[in-house]
């Protein structure tokens, strides 16, 4: 009959404990849990029950009535006889929650939220509150150079604190909202199983009574993990309701600015504060953790980048991760300049623009987002990258990366591609019919580009490479050409007549035909094999960079909009230079000039004809100058 009333008493026990211990609270080494609804009862099921001297029930966190205890701070308190806690030197943790604004002004200025063990040093273990608002562990009569304090909130600002305080046998650690606040090492001895609440332990005088509200405390004998500490944070359902967490100070100062957390700074925010919130911009120079950016369930728009960064290394915000796994709505995440080594953004669907440059990213999968518009990831160490499925692409950004390849050809939306600085033999863009911009700069290996099905192309720059040949015939939409150190001996631009910007330099081209380019406006064509250029056809010239050609005489009469001409390092013995008075910047260094005359340009701020054979260059009529080199050939 014993045995089987044993049996009974034991199962009826062990069910109590499984259904009323919350589920976000770890089992593993509970020994006792008061949650004080309606009593000061042990819920763990080892019957360690309080006993309540004074303390009356009040309304919880959730404004949930006779389930928390509220002490007067005069003589209330709640002891319990814990057989089984944890004693000498053994591990253990104990959590709660608490809220108060009372300091203890008088005795040595603490309050005590919990304490057991005796007055000695290193054999009481506690927690309380100094009269300047300090969270202060306690591991003997008074504090001393064994314990800590942290001031990250003020602990009396009447804000209910979620407290954690763990000894794994050489540290005690406290976490605040499920946060390490600090920690210090620690060689505890701790005697006696009386666990009291809202004041000091018998043993003196001294009562640091609480005057406050405490609810949920739990005692194990183990340290708990921090991420189970998180959970009993983050995961409580009332938690999930009304507020998330956010650990990072400055992250939450920011949303103090912005007016979305208005509940002050606790490292916390209101949920429905934040639940609607569409756009967010974060400077990471600052802040760096966006945990609770999950909370943020309808963003659409998420800026969080620093401002500068070096190719491969990263840039100066301080993100190191990014979840945002639950903004299932988002569309345009900005997340440059960090140092992120991975994104996933496979659970947003919905986005358009993902932007990742100078982060420190070798790989990032972009296959479910199908209605990506504008992607880009220079900068970055990616090795790979496939965009097959993002058929909406239009501009593709891969500058700066270590891709040695890539494949475009199912990106026929695709209207702007930029592949400079990347180690790539050749480039296929037959099937990119909608390109607009091309930029495939100092990737010193293309030797070939075949550009005839691009028709709507208006900017190619594809200079630092080795191309003998370029063929721009059916581009006739081009206005911008940047070609500049290839291999080029010809260029035909003939056919490219809404050209208004073109540079060639450093090529080995013997002679140009521009004359039908008549909206030109910028040109240069330095250190080729040039020996006569006609500009009479460009009156729309604005400036002219003509250096290190063979030219031995030039003629930019016509030119009557110039402002900057460049043509040193040649063979001119004559200029005939604008008929307007438009001149600002004349360079004519190095060539064989015996004579030059510049008294009609007064606008000219600028004027270098030094290495000439010049013996007298009159510049009085020209008052504007502020630079002005001119030297006798030697």
């Amino acid at each position: 009959m014993k045995t089987k009333l044993l049996l009974l008493f034991s199962l009826i026990t062990f069910s109590n404990f499984a259904q009323t211990v919350p589920s976000y609270v770890p089992k593993s080494g509970l020994i006792g849990y008061y949650p004080f609804d309606n009593n000061a009862n042990d819920i763990s099921g080892n019957l360690n029950n309080g006993t309540v001297n004074g303390a009356v029930l009040t309304q919880d966190r959730t404004g949930k009535s006779n389930s928390a205890y509220s002490f007067d701070g005069i003589s209330n308190y709640i002891d319990v006889n814990v057989t089984n806690i944890p004693q000498g030197n053994a591990a253990r943790t104990i959590s709660g929650w608490f809220k108060t604004n009372t300091p203890n002004s008088g005795e040595n200025g603490d309050v005590s939220i919990f304490n057991y063990g005796s007055l000695s040093r290193l054999r009481r273990f506690g927690l309380t509150i100094y009269s300047k608002g300090y969270l202060q562990t306690t591991t003997g009569p008074n504090q001393v150079g064994d314990d800590f304090y942290v001031n990250n909130f003020n602990y009396l600002s009447n804000d209910w604190y979620f407290f954690t305080l763990t000894y794994n046998g050489t540290k005690v650690s406290l976490y605040v909202n499920g946060v390490l606040a600090s920690e210090k090492a620690a060689n505890l001895s701790t005697l006696n199983n009386i666990f009291r609440i809202g004041k000091r332990i018998s043993g003196d005088t001294t009562n640091e009574y609480f005057k406050g509200t405490i609810d949920d405390i739990g005692i194990w004998n183990r340290a708990l993990t921090s991420q189970e500490i998180l959970a009993m944070y983050v995961d409580a359902p009332e938690r999930l309701d009304l507020y998330t967490l956010i650990p990072d100070a400055n992250f939450e100062q920011k949303l103090i600015e912005l007016g979305i957390d208005t509940d002050g700074k606790n490292g916390k925010v209101l949920t429905n504060n934040i639940k609607n919130v569409k756009s967010l911009e974060i400077d990471t120079r600052t802040v760096a953790d966006l945990t609770g950016i999950e909370g943020f369930t309808a963003l659409e728009t998420l800026v969080c980048s620093g401002k500068t960064a070096i190719r491969f290394e990263g840039g100066d915000g301080k993100l190191t991760t990014l979840d945002v796994s639950k903004n299932l709505n988002l569309k345009t995440l900005d997340c440059n300049s960090n140092q992120l080594t991975n994104l996933d953004v496979s659970k947003n669907p919905d986005l358009r623009t993902l932007n990742i440059n100078g982060n420190k990213i070798t790989s990032i999968d972009v296959t479910k987002n199908l209605y990506l518009y504008k992607l880009s990831t220079s900068l970055n160490p990616l090795t790979t990258i496939d965009v097959s499925k993002n058929l909406n692409l239009n501009i593709l950004d891969v500058s700066g990366t270590k891709l040695t390849e890539i494949d475009v050809s199912q990106d026929i939306a695709l209207t702007n591609l930029n592949i400079s600085g990347i180690n790539i033999p050749t480039i296929d863009v037959s099937q990119n019919i909608n390109l607009t911009s091309l930029y495939c700069d100092g990737t010193n290996s293309l030797t070939s580009l075949d550009l005839s099905k691009n028709t709507k192309l208006y900017a190619l720059s594809c200079t630092y490479n080795k191309i003998t040949s370029l063929d721009l015939s059916k581009n006739l939409a081009l206005t911008r050409l940047f070609c500049e150190s290839n291999q080029l001996t010809t260029l035909d631009v003939s056919k490219n007549t809404a050209l208004t910007e073109l540079n060639f330099s450093d090529n080995k081209i013997s002679s140009i035909d521009i004359s039908k380019c008549t909206s030109l406006t910028n040109l240069n064509c330095t250190n080729n094999l040039l020996t006569d250029v006609n500009l009479s056809a460009n009156t729309k010239l604005d400036k002219a960079i003509l250096d290190k050609n063979s030219f031995t005489t030039l003629d930019v009469s016509k030119n009557t909009a110039l402002k900057t001409l460049w043509c040193g390092e040649n063979q001119l013995t004559s200029i005939t230079l604008p008929e307007s008075n438009t001149l600002e910047v004349l360079y004519l260094n190095s060539n064989k000039f015996t004579a030059l005359d510049i008294s009609k340009y007064t606008a000219l701020k600028e004027f270098v004809c030094s290495t000439n054979q010049l013996t007298a260059i009159d510049v009085s009529k020209n008052t504007a100058l502020t630079f002005f080199i001119a030297m006798k050939i030697i």
